[in-house]
């Protein structure tokens, strides 16, 4: 069991209080994956391609959409941010091989 409703949880609170100093506001889309058509939601196996698709084609865009901007946000100077890149053409090669899983 992941107690992914309860660590989505902690994060907004965290989010809320101690980020944004009671101003931000969260939804905890762990909570509700049941009512997702296309759930990118929870552990994903590489070989599960349907939720991988999901995750790519619907949560990551939503995720790095213009209104998900922490502008005017204090800023301290080491916070990280996501942002889209642009993927390497080749495949590296390096790592171990993944097994294929029939």
């Amino acid at each position: 069991m992941q107690k992914d409703g309860y660590r989505g949880d902690q994060l907004g609170l965290y989010w809320t209080e101690r980020i944004t100093e009671g101003t931000g506001v969260y939804h905890n889309c762990n909570r509700d994956k049941n009512k997702y058509l296309d759930c990118g939601i929870g552990m994903i196996d590489h070989s599960d391609t349907a939720k991988r698709d999901n995750l790519i084609n619907s949560v990551v865009p939503y995720m790095l959409k213009a209104e998900q901007s922490i502008d005017g946000i204090r800023q301290t100077g080491k916070e990280k941010s996501v942002t889209k890149g642009i993927a390497p053409k080749t495949k590296s090669s390096t790592g171990r091989p993944r097994s294929k899983k029939t």
